[in-house]
């Protein structure tokens, strides 16, 4: 081959090669490109080593964005680990009121002092508490007595018990005292609360505080002489029986009869005949009882009766019985 030849064979392969080149590269560029450059990018993030520079942290968008979504998580984690390990309700029950429907009660009795007045009473109680609650108590003392009550919950929420009656001799005769009552309260954790209130309540002494019951007050004459053996007082009464219907709820301790008459006076105990009925003996009254042609004078009868409490009555009458001078 001559030398021309050779030259134009050489050019016509260069050509070929600058054509191919060329073709390789723009199928690079516009074919696959993005592949390449994706896996470029994939190797460059996973090949780099993490960077204390801050400007590398663009090269971790898409971590940074799970990165948050975890914190959220993370966060919503916290935030419910906080709730269920936060205190839970470590206060007490609150009580808002608690009263007596009465003021003051008074002691069983049978008579009328006791009975008219109210003998027991409604202690009302309003516990509330976000845990519910589990118990309510009320403990009450008098003096040197007491008694722990449980409260029922009635249909309005609160919480009552009933407090009485109290025995006869509770208390001291004639005295009043005042009651102290304590509300316990605890909800559905095991938190406690106590409440004092003094006084709450008066309890008043119903024991006896009347003296004797006295009735039909007689006497088995009318009408008496004086003493004597003249006149017409042999043949007539000079001595009469008085008796009395007395009782007391507390029982008797004495039943004494008094007589007048004028300035004059005599006094006897009475004795018991027959239940509750009392009687003594009246006369003979001395010839000088009355004055000479003094007529006649009317007896005071009285029936003094003391219970065993000291409690006193009297009852008197001035028309059961006339004494008659007896002068000739």
């Amino acid at each position: 081959m001559s030398r021309d030849a050779r030259r134009d064979l050489l050019f016509v392969l260069i050509g070929a090669l600058l054509v191919g080149g060329g073709l390789l590269i723009g199928i690079l560029m516009f074919g696959g490109g993005d592949s390449v450059a994706t896996g470029s990018a994939e190797a460059t993030t996973a090949s780099s080593p993490p960077s204390s520079d801050p400007g590398s942290a663009s090269t971790s968008s898409s971590p940074t964005s799970s990165s948050s979504s975890t914190t959220v998580g993370s966060s919503t984690a916290s935030s419910g680990a906080t709730s269920s390990s936060s205190p839970a309700d470590q206060t007490g029950p609150v009580i808002s009121r608690a009263q007596s429907s009465e003021p003051g009660v008074w002691e069983v009795g049978t008579y009328a002092a006791c009975s008219a007045n109210p003998q027991t009473t409604q202690v009302v109680v309003d516990v509330s508490d976000p845990s519910g609650i589990d118990a309510v108590e009320l403990t009450w003392t008098l003096d040197s007595q007491g008694q722990t009550l449980v409260m029922t919950r009635g249909a309005d929420g609160a919480y009552w018990a009933s407090i009485g009656p109290f025995a006869a001799a509770t208390l001291p005769s004639g005295a009043s005292m005042p009651v102290t009552a304590e509300v316990y309260a605890r909800d559905g954790l095991g938190n406690e609360v106590r409440d004092l209130f003094f006084p709450f309540f008066w309890v008043n002494d119903c024991s006896d505080q009347d003296g004797p019951q006295i009735q039909l007050l007689q006497s088995t004459e009318s009408d008496l002489w004086e003493n004597a053996n003249y006149g017409g007082c042999p043949t007539n009464p000079q001595t009469a029986q008085i008796s009395a219907v007395v009782s007391d709820p507390s029982g008797l301790a004495s039943v004494d009869l008094e007589l007048r008459i004028g300035d004059l006076g005599w006094s006897a105990q009475m004795a018991e005949i027959a239940e509750h009925v009392y009687s003594v003996e009246i006369g003979p009254f001395h010839e000088d009882t009355l004055a000479i042609g003094g007529g006649t004078a009317i007896i005071s009868v009285s029936v003094i009766a003391t219970d065993s409490l000291g409690n006193g009555r009297r009852d008197t009458s001035d028309t059961l019985v006339v004494l008659h001078d007896c002068a000739i």
